[in-house]
């Protein structure tokens, strides 16, 4: 979406033969801080931060 190859999460989930849910759920990744996020990369997140799939 960003570089225009896309104009909706639909688009993004039928190019990449993903569900547009998941699709979702991973375009709210894109809104952690930058420290957890490589924390996440590193695998250096301390054990009492854990991810709830809904």
């Amino acid at each position: 979406m960003e570089f225009g190859q896309a104009r909706t999460l639909s688009e993004v989930a039928e190019r990449d033969g993903m569900d547009r849910a998941d699709v979702s759920r991973m375009v709210n990744l894109t809104t952690l801080a930058p420290d957890i996020v490589a924390a996440i990369l590193d695998e250096t997140l301390p054990p009492e931060v854990t991810l709830v799939v809904c």
